[in-house]
Order: C-alpha cells, then structure tokens, then sequence
C-alpha cells in the first residue's frame, strides 16, 4: 500500500513538471476528432523538435494508434516500436499492446505471441495489458492451430 502511494506521489509530481505541451494537446485533441492527418503532422513536427521530450513517446504511441486506425500496419509498427527507444519508460508497456495489434493485423501471429508474452513477463503488475495479452494469445492460439 505504501509503495503505491509512493508510486502515485511520483507520478503525480512528474505529470506537474511535464505537463503537456499546446502542440501535443493539439495533436491529441485532433486525434479524439479523427483528423488525424492533422493530427499525425502536428505529432512528428513535435518529435522532429523536441526529439529527447518527455512527451515523445507519447507522441510515437499516439502516432502508431493513427496508423493502425488508417490500417497502416507497418507504419503501426515502426511508430509504437519507437516507443521503446524513448527516455521515459512509463508508456512501453501499451506500446507493447499496440506493437502485438500490430502483428496481429499482419497475421504474423508467432511474432504477436512473443510480444504478448514479453508484456507478461516484463509487466506483471500492469493488469489491464496482461489481461490484454492474456485475451490475444487465446486469438492466437486458436488461429496457430
């Protein structure tokens, strides 16, 4: 109990010194819209400046859910991959998620199954993408047969 306290005091303190910038609000904004040309230009316009920001990984993740919605699958990938080579970690564990829908999309279901079960492995305690995982490789198992 305490830990989580601790946990939430943290994250809390980091959401109020890196809270998000107009142009990632912008880009966000326009995404909940479906503009997401709109939206994708604003997001890599932001990363292209602010390469090392708190919010790039967000911007990737975020970059990555536009392709998947424009059924870009390999621009899904690539975009929600980046993820992981950002500074704050907090957001590779629904990159992972979204790294798996990817595969998924592109029938490459024995890729997908080694992400879900490295989100299980690397994330335990994340409960709603283990429950996720735990769902797809159900899908996958049943479509592997």
């Amino acid at each position: 109990m305490k830990k989580n306290i601790i946990i939430i005091l943290i994250f809390s303190i980091i959401s109020l010194i890196a809270k998000a910038p107009p142009e990632y609000t912008k880009a966000y904004e326009l995404f909940n819209k479906k503009e997401y040309k709109a939206s994708e230009k604003i997001f890599r316009d932001f990363i292209e400046e602010n390469p090392e920001h708190f919010y790039a990984a967000n911007c990737y993740y975020w970059l990555g859910m536009i392709n998947l919605k424009q059924k870009d699958y390999l621009g899904a990938l690539f975009d929600f991959e980046q993820v992981m080579t950002c500074s704050n970690e907090w957001k590779y564990s629904d990159a992972m998620i979204g790294v798996g829908s990817s595969y998924m999309k592109l029938k490459k279901y024995e890729e997908a199954k080694n992400t879900y079960e490295r989100i299980k492995k690397l994330y335990p305690k994340d409960t709603k993408n283990v429950n996720e995982s735990n769902k797809q490789l159900k899908i996958i198992a049943k479509k592997i047969k």
